[in-house]
């Protein structure tokens, strides 16, 4: 092989490389159209605007999808977690893309002393988030957050009220 011949075929490969790098996208990240909150146990039925042939989950155990009809899908919340569903038509075209959110257990607070309403948290083995909008009372605190104990159980962070 001769050195003109080598070096051709070394720049055809660099070329190559180059040209499959400059093709090359990062990836982007799949984002739902809406977003589905449940609790573990809980139970709400959908209706769609065309027939649904099926819907893809990304995950199972988290929520559980049961069809009714061919446009009405029942959606439960199973354990804590969020995840992307995705219903297609029979001609396989995208009807909708939704990402199922079900919380913690339901945690509420009764007779709160500064607060008019009563309070909702949900609550999983590593803290809580409060759930309704509600707008606290003047001279309320909310709760500092808390951490995964290193031997089980969760500790409050006293320096971040």
């Amino acid at each position: 092989m001769s050195l003109s011949r080598f070096v051709r075929s070394s720049a055809v490969a660099l070329l190559a490389l180059f040209v499959q790098g400059a093709f090359a996208q990062p990836l982007k990240e799949v984002d739902a159209n809406e977003d589905i909150r449940l609790y573990p146990g809980e139970a709400r039925t959908f209706e769609f605007s065309e027939p649904v042939e099926r819907i893809g989950i990304a995950v199972d155990g988290i929520a559980q999808i049961t069809p009714q009809t061919d446009r009405i899908f029942t959606f439960q919340g199973i354990s804590s977690g969020k995840v992307l569903a995705e219903a297609y038509a029979p001609n396989g075209h995208l009807i909708n893309r939704m990402r199922i959110v079900v919380l913690g257990q339901r945690v509420k607070i009764h007779r709160w002393p500064d607060v008019e309403h009563d309070i909702t948290y949900s609550c999983t083995d590593v803290g809580c988030d409060r759930v309704d909008a509600g707008a606290s009372k003047a001279g309320s605190t909310s709760l500092p957050p808390t951490q995964p104990g290193r031997e089980g159980g969760s500790v409050t962070d006293q320096s971040n009220p």
